[in-house]
């Protein structure tokens, strides 16, 4: 089971409670695809947010947005929707512009994060995401996301961050010491790094994350 974060831990004096808030938020466990399904009738696109209480077990609040077309990404890690933006919690772009040629993209290798996520969201008739309650009233709110798509007869619920960092179009967050906020999701990581894909190409030119 993947861990959730719904809040941004930043300094390492308030890492513990962060990391508290992780473990109790995997009580909900994550959503399948008859979960998700629920939400779409009648729908060609929608994006859930879920808010949950403190301890990760309970569903608040809810909203819903439904379009005609796909919904498309911010800057960065970001889901702008109807009156609020949704970020990615714990992931970030390429920081640099140096041109990538690859099989799997081709472009500055800041752009990346932006053209696979439009790609993860054009596939997705439903993405659900879910913040803590605390994140209800702000504008801009940090989530974790899944998506449901078909892939010819087969449904699939995708981890959003998971699938990005996989392809190297994001890469983690980590704090002044080298440690990421969102550790659940190293393994995503990692598997990018060995390949060599998009942010960890050499011709990128960002140099590997350094150890805790």
């Amino acid at each position: 089971m993947r861990a959730f974060w719904g809040q941004t831990a930043i300094f390492v004096a308030i890492a513990s409670f962060f990391v508290t808030q992780d473990v109790r938020a995997q009580a909900l466990g994550d959503p399948d695809q008859s979960y998700l399904s629920r939400y779409q009738a009648g729908h060609a696109h929608v994006a859930v947010v879920e808010y949950l209480d403190a301890a990760g077990a309970r569903v608040e609040g809810q909203r819903t947005f439904t379009a005609d077309k796909p919904f498309r990404a911010g800057q960065g890690a970001t889901i702008p929707l109807s009156g609020l933006t949704l970020r990615l919690h714990g992931i970030e772009a390429c920081p640099t512009d140096r041109v990538i040629e690859v099989a799997v993209y081709e472009g500055p290798c800041s752009g990346a994060l932006t053209e696979y996520l439009n790609g993860e969201l054009k596939a997705a008739p439903i993405i659900l995401c879910r913040a803590f309650a605390s994140e209800q009233q702000k504008p801009v709110q940090d989530v974790t996301c899944w998506n449901r798509y078909r892939l010819g007869p087969v449904d699939i619920v995708n981890h959003t961050e998971s699938a990005l960092l996989e392809t190297g179009a994001a890469r983690l967050i980590r704090d002044d010491k080298g440690a990421p906020i969102r550790p659940e999701l190293e393994p995503a990581e990692a598997k990018a790094r060995a390949k060599g894909s998009i942010i960890w190409n050499p011709r990128a030119g960002v140099p590997p994350p350094k150890a805790p």
